[in-house]
Formats: C-alpha cells, structure tokens, sequence
C-alpha cells in the first residue's frame, strides 16, 4: 500500500498526497509495467497542477513557477508552458541546471521555452 502523508480538505480536494519515495515507486511501476514515458507523467501532473490552480486562482494574471533541477524543475516547466500557453504570465526563475540534453527533463525544458 502506499504510503499516504496527507488526506483532507486542501487545495488538491480529495486526492492523496504521497511520499516522495512512493511517488518514486509509482513511477516505476507506471514506466516498466504499463510502458507509459517519464514525460507523459509529468504532463499529467503538470496539467493535474494546473487544474487545482485555475479551481483555486481562476482570475489569476501571472504565476511565478521556480525551478531547481532534475525532474520536479522538469514538472515545473510544463507548468510553466500550459500556463503559458493558455495565455497566463509567468516568471519563471531556474534556481538548478539547465537540464542534460536528451532528457525527459530537457524536453520539458523546451516546451516551457516554446510556449512562452
């Protein structure tokens, strides 16, 4: 069973919150057995992201997003991109690396980049 850190009435509504290292495990489960890309993932919870913004923040202008590095900084810049891409302002501050080329992460990268 995962395991599950906090459950109520918060932004996310009804959803679970997991461990990182849970969130970890599930990844792995959902690459190796169901095939699905690290990127897929992370544009599911990008836009899962979004949602519980636009539900919380529907009048919002302008998000500022910071990023570190690795794959959360990758999470970040897809929803950097969505948001920019539904014509939102955002700012956002790369507090990592640049991301290595030929990465889930540098794809994110890139779209951020691309949509705004």
């Amino acid at each position: 069973m995962p395991k599950l850190i906090d459950r109520g009435s918060n932004i996310a509504g009804d959803l679970n919150l997991y461990l990182g290292t849970t969130v970890r495990e599930l990844d792995h489960i959902a690459i190796e057995e169901f095939g699905l890309s690290g990127l897929s993932l992370m544009k599911r919870a990008a836009s899962t992201c979004v949602a519980a913004l636009d539900a919380q923040y529907p009048q919002a202008g302008h998000v500022a997003v910071f990023l570190g590095s690795g794959n959360n900084a990758a999470d970040g810049c897809i929803v950097a991109g969505l948001l920019a891409a539904r014509k939102i302002k955002v700012t956002a501050f790369l507090i990592g690396r640049v991301p290595i080329p030929d990465t889930d992460a540098a794809a994110a990268y890139s779209f951020c980049l691309a949509n705004g």
